[in-house]
């Protein structure tokens, strides 16, 4: 079917393959990058740092088809959280992590080293868990790319 007849809420085979939405930004076990499917379909990536998206190789996209189970989604964040987010990235919060089975959400400056049961590194603060329900336990996310 040619892009002029296929229908326009149709998402590119490849977001299937992955089990991702077209656009949704997550990451791959032991690898800093960032990753999507663009409108077309091809794997992009880019690094926290980074802006600009860049063609996925091969052998990346090898690994995410044969392995799904390495791709690391993040979470849907609500509207209320989004707002947070933001006032968080302005105060030079850039990662929040959740150890297991915490009741509280730590915040970073940067990337925390995971350690057994947790994160470890120099941690801003905490805020209680209730102000980020879609945070999960063990998870560790980056929010200066939201």
């Amino acid at each position: 079917m040619s892009d002029k007849n296929k229908p326009a809420l149709e998402k590119p085979r490849m977001c299937e393959v992955l089990e991702v939405l077209p656009g949704e930004q997550w990451r791959v076990q032991n690898d800093d990058a960032i990753y999507r499917v663009n409108p077309g379909g091809m794997l992009e990536y880019r690094m926290p740092a980074d802006d600009e998206w860049r063609l996925s190789d091969v052998i990346h996209l090898t690994a995410v088809i044969n392995q799904p189970g390495l791709i690391i989604r993040g979470p849907v964040w609500t509207e209320e959280e989004a707002v947070l987010l933001q006032a968080f990235r302005k105060v030079g919060v850039n990662w929040l992590s959740r150890d297991p089975g915490s009741d509280v959400v730590d915040m970073w400056t940067e990337m925390p080293e995971s350690d057994a049961g947790g994160y470890k590194g120099i941690m801003i603060g905490s805020v209680p868990m209730a102000l980020f329900p879609s945070l999960l336990d063990d998870q560790l996310v980056n929010v200066s790319g939201t």
